[in-house]
């Protein structure tokens, strides 16, 4: 361990609540290094001095004051943050179920799913076939024009203006 670790446990380290593998780590670190042996050394020299030092009594109804004043504050805290207090109104909500079934929420989204496919598939159709419909009314007006411009080539000019007649009188 370094000594920035070892400060960093410094405090369990003396109380006695790290793991015996932690705790072995330091003892080994503090053979080494004589500033985090010093450290220790005088945190554990404070430590006794204030525990020498004799107990002072709280007022009459101190206590009782201060937890007053700790659950006013946390309620302020959490009263503040909307998304908070939505988030343990909604917890608060389920801890009395006993099974939460999600089947009906799983087949609400499917089916939404489902049904937003379908949308985008009819729109997507019914783009496409305008589109193919502009697409063979270019076509058909450039015949017509080449047709019309060489009357000797065939008589197709007379059926496709004919064709176009009778689509532009089905739509």
């Amino acid at each position: 361990m370094n000594c920035r670790r070892i400060r960093k446990n410094i405090i369990d380290y003396m109380s006695g609540t790290l793991s015996k593998e932690k705790t072995e780590r330091i003892k080994e670190h503090l053979l080494s290094c004589a500033e985090c042996s010093q450290l220790i050394a005088e945190l554990e020299a404070t430590s006794h001095l204030v525990r020498s030092l004799d107990r002072a009594k709280a007022p009459a109804g101190f206590e009782s004051r201060l937890q007053t004043r700790i659950a006013f504050q946390q309620s302020v805290k959490t009263n503040r943050n909307p998304i908070r207090r939505f988030a343990r109104d909604f917890a608060r909500a389920f801890i009395g179920m006993r099974r939460l079934s999600l089947r009906p929420v799983i087949a609400g989204i499917l089916f939404c799913i489902m049904l937003g496919v379908s949308i985008l598939m009819i729109i997507n159709n019914n783009v496409a076939q305008a589109t193919d419909q502009a697409f063979i009314s270019v076509c058909q007006e450039q015949h017509i024009s080449f047709a019309a411009a060489n009357p000797l080539a065939d008589d197709s000019a007379v059926l496709l203006k004919d064709r176009a007649s009778d689509l532009a009188n089905e739509l």
